[in-house]
């Protein structure tokens, strides 16, 4: 069994998720609100936060940075509802993998949204009232 590499995971979910925001996102605003609610759905989403066996594999896996910070963000979202051991693996894989798609989502969104290419192709997208 090949060992779960979450910065991969999470990169092809942002891969996902840019496709996805710049096509129809006019505005800074809008595209980054679109990038966090897609971001949670798709950490929400990965077999790795719904099957038990997958997100202990996942959490074993983890940097101790990383699990530090889903350990920090589980505690913010739970808070103090910790349900049983199961269920605890599979908070901190959602909380780890909705924290390494947004660390790569900062790292290419502002790149790509404000790209001259983009940019340009969604200047001629609006003036053809091909979106808003």
């Amino acid at each position: 069994m090949d060992k779960v590499n979450i910065e991969v995971l999470a990169d092809s979910y942002t891969d996902s998720i840019i496709h996805d925001v710049l096509d129809g996102s006019i505005s800074w605003d809008n595209a980054n609100e679109k990038a966090n609610q897609l971001a949670w759905e798709y950490a929400d989403g990965s077999e790795y936060v719904i099957y038990y066996y997958k997100a202990h594999e996942l959490v074993a896996t983890l940097s101790q940075e990383l699990r530090d910070r889903a350990e920090y963000m589980r505690e913010e979202i739970c808070q103090g509802d910790y349900g049983t051991y199961d269920d605890i693996a599979t908070q901190l894989a959602f909380c780890a993998l909705y924290t390494a798609i947004q660390d790569s989502l900062d790292e290419r969104l502002t790149t790509e949204f404000f790209s001259t290419d983009y940019t340009q192709d969604r200047d001629l997208q609006q003036q053809r009232g091909e979106i808003a």
